[in-house]
């Protein structure tokens, strides 16, 4: 069974504990991935949907990740994941479908919106089992390249 997980939405009180990743020397490898999601996301237009970007605790509030969703600029009806991410040390413990199942509830609750799409690169194996698992492969963006997925089919 996979612990729980806490979203916390990034506000000034939590913003602090992406410098805490900042100084653990453990999370180096991917403190700067989390600062990617929250900071581009919030660069990219995404202040207008200023929860969209969070970062995630396990049980013992132990940062283990950060995601990032905000709605479609072209797609009324679409929210869209960004973004997820789960610290490599944390991983193969079934966080990376926990999360991604945290993303979609939150996306569609907080958004109102009826989907959530995303897209996975075909490299990425375990993100693109899990997609599999939790949505319907939809298509290919032609241009990249990645496959196209939306919840609910």
């Amino acid at each position: 069974m996979v612990e729980p997980l806490q979203l916390h939405r990034l506000t000034n009180r939590t913003l602090w504990r992406i410098s805490q990743l900042q100084r653990d020397p453990s999370a180096e490898s991917w403190a700067a991935e989390v600062e990617r999601i929250v900071f581009e996301g919030a660069a990219a237009s995404h202040f207008r949907d200023p929860g969209s970007a969070f970062l995630v605790a396990d049980a013992s509030g132990t940062i283990v990740g950060a995601g990032l969703h905000y709605a479609h600029e072209t797609m009324q009806f679409v929210q869209y994941i960004a973004a997820v991410f789960v610290d490599p040390r944390h991983r193969r413990r079934g966080l990376g479908g926990a999360l991604m199942q945290a993303v979609i509830d939150d996306a569609l609750v907080r958004s109102g919106r009826p989907y959530v799409a995303w897209v996975v690169h075909p490299l990425n194996t375990a993100m693109l089992m899990t997609s599999r698992r939790l949505a319907t492969e939809i298509g290919v963006d032609q241009p990249t390249g990645y496959l196209q997925f939306a919840f609910p089919d």
